[in-house]
């Protein structure tokens, strides 16, 4: 029958002829077999308990350290990843602009400006930050009103003080855009019933210029033939057929797609299976067409539309037809 024996270091049961400790690892001298005194059956009950006790010990200061863990990063995703809204009703805004603080806009590339274009994401640059204080940003236009309110810009914090941080974008076509006009943006500090405008920044939402305009292009090309450009193209079989933008080299171009078919009478067809859809685009500003469309294998017959919308304005007007198939 097994017999067993108390570890000399750390009191874990072991058998007989072991070299080491399975729970410690200290080495095991034995003496003679008749110098030995096993554990009865209550001894070894009460070691087994023990143990068991120890081992629960252990998981539960583990799980505790992995749950503060948590809680702490939990704690800091929700500030830095700006999950928090506050009400702009719920506030008392005044203003004192601070020289400590500032705001500009950058575009996507970083660069400093007071003039955008409509679907062209802008970019918030804090300036002066504090640790621990929250922070938030809204949009007025010039008579005042609060386009972007408070209750749209997610309070954020920042972990340690920075001279300049960049957080957010806006005027997207999908996310708080603008019309064009004249605008403010203010960098506000959240303080209990207050909102303090200690910051704020005039920009304006323009057209593009004509002369890039006049240069920017669309059009319709055919799998296999890319060399032809269509305005309109009728389906001959199951052509692939794509749609593009182009701007000229060095311009950078944001509008709206949107796709749809018409019915019989020119109309709006909302009830097609390809409904009424609006994505944005940005075209290349090294001078290379941009796919904002593509139609292949065998849709249903009608007649396919594609508005380049920029500006507001729709600029260009291209045509996927496709025919009844012939018996």
């Amino acid at each position: 029958m097994q017999q067993w024996y108390n570890c000399p270091k750390c009191g874990c049961q072991v058998t007989f002829g072991l070299r080491f400790c399975g729970n410690c690892g200290a080495q095991l001298n034995w003496p003679t077999q008749q110098q030995i005194q096993p554990l009865n059956s209550y001894e070894r009950q009460k070691e087994d308990r023990k143990s068991g006790f120890k081992a629960k010990w252990k998981i539960a200061i583990v799980l505790a350290i992995v749950l503060i863990c948590a809680l702490g990063l939990f704690k800091v995703l929700v500030w830095d990843s700006a999950n928090t809204f506050v009400s702009e009703n719920s506030l008392t805004i005044v203003k004192a602009i601070s020289y400590e603080n500032g705001i500009e806009l950058v575009t996507n590339t970083d660069i400093k400006s007071t003039t955008f274009h409509t679907g062209q994401g802008i970019y918030p640059k804090e300036k002066g930050l504090q640790k621990g204080i929250s922070y938030a940003c809204r949009v007025i236009n010039k008579s005042g009103e609060a386009v972007i309110p408070l209750d749209k810009w997610p309070v954020f914090r920042i972990s340690e003080n920075e001279d300049s941080v960049q957080r957010g974008e806006f005027n997207k076509s999908d996310w708080l855009p603008l019309s064009m006009g004249d605008y403010v943006i203010q960098l506000v500090r959240i303080e209990k019933a207050q909102g303090i405008i200690i910051a704020e920044s005039n920009f304006s939402i323009v057209p593009y210029d004509k002369q890039i305009l006049s240069k920017t292009t669309a059009y319709l090309t055919v799998e296999g033939d890319l060399d032809k450009y269509y305005d309109s193209y009728t389906v001959k079989g199951s052509d692939s057929v794509t749609a593009w933008v182009q701007s000229p080299k060095g311009a950078e171009i944001n509008g709206m797609v949107k796709f749809f078919m018409t019915n019989s009478e020119g109309d709006i067809d909302k009830t097609s299976w390809v409904g009424v859809r609006e994505t944005t685009f940005r075209t290349n500003p090294d001078g290379e067409p941009v796919s904002v469309g593509n139609l292949s294998g065998n849709p249903p017959p009608g007649i396919y539309n594609y508005e380049i919308i920029i500006d507001g304005d729709v600029v260009f007007h291209l045509k996927h037809i496709c025919e009844v198939p012939s018996l």
